[in-house]
């Protein structure tokens, strides 16, 4: 089933989580410091002269498979191709680690950047850098004078650091990035 919440926020959801809209959803866009906007759904619950929050995809996914782990977050699998659309279909929840959340971010093309790839940025020598954030560092991935190499290295240290990254740049290239570690 489809759901439209305020600010044009379209979300997804299976017919056995319809109870949980008899509660106010709102939808809150927040942006980052690098240019990705991250849609939430939440609801506030008063408890004893204090206001917590509680977020949809959390909800639905304890419906389904009992109390989420301390320190654990809850992602989507897919991101939907259309913007402001949010798909919590139980099928597409997963529990996730900080760092392999953000991993599905993807690039801002609305943002004024000068390569089409994540990770991937021209020096002011005019050569492209790639370069990856993992576990809260940054990590310098090398200098290239093609755009294309440059993402084709971001995708091969994004694997070195982790086999399920979500988002590559060429995701038809998986499997040869595995098959090389």
């Amino acid at each position: 089933m489809e759901i439209k919440l305020k600010h044009g926020v379209i979300v997804l959801l299976d017919e056995i989580d319809a109870p949980v809209l008899q509660w106010q959803w709102f939808a809150e866009v927040r942006a980052s410091k690098v240019g990705h906007h991250n849609i939430v759904i939440k609801r506030w619950i008063r408890r004893e002269q204090a206001k917590t929050t509680t977020y949809l995809n959390r909800v639905i996914y304890e419906r389904a498979h009992g109390k989420i782990p301390d320190g654990a977050m809850v992602s989507m699998k897919v991101f939907p191709s259309r913007k402001k659309t949010l798909d919590f279909r139980r099928e597409n929840l997963e529990l996730g680690t900080g760092t392999s959340v953000l991993s599905g971010v993807r690039k801002n093309h609305n943002r004024k950047t000068t390569s089409k790839y994540k990770g991937v940025y021209m020096s002011r020598g005019g050569k492209w850098l790639a370069q990856i954030g993992f576990k809260g560092g940054k990590y310098y991935v090398g200098t290239f004078a093609d755009e294309a190499d440059a993402a084709q290295a971001y995708d091969q240290k994004a694997i070195d650091f982790d086999p399920d990254y979500k988002v590559l740049n060429f995701e038809e290239n998986r499997a040869i990035y595995l098959a090389g570690r």
